[in-house]
């Protein structure tokens, strides 16, 4: 997620891209996802990765159905990987040892 190409994409700001993308995690319909690096200089200037919290509405975003998921050039393996990501971000709330999510 790069602020200005998502502002530029929208025709706004990228002060207001990222006002927005502030807005919708405190909503809890996206959560920002670090990069991973051995290297923590490295993994705080990477760029992050969103993804939707709820995997039904991102579906619904994209106008996809059933046939359309299954479909060559479907959108079925990335849903399936944010809906993995919330599970394990869920899961990581109860857990006794400390977890981080990166991609």
């Amino acid at each position: 997620m790069v602020a200005a190409s998502v502002g530029s994409e929208a025709g706004i700001s990228q002060a207001t891209a990222l006002r927005y993308i502030s807005l919708l995690e405190e909503v809890f319909l996206i959560k920002r996802i670090p990069a991973w690096s051995r290297n923590l200089s490295n993994r705080a200037i990477s760029t992050a990765k969103l993804a939707f919290v709820d995997s039904g509405i991102a579906a619904n975003m994209l106008g996809a159905d059933a046939r359309s998921l299954i479909g060559p050039g479907g959108q079925f393996g990335p849903l399936l990987e944010g809906f993995v990501q919330m599970e394990l971000a869920r899961q990581a709330t109860w857990s006794d040892s400390r977890v981080d999510l990166f991609h």
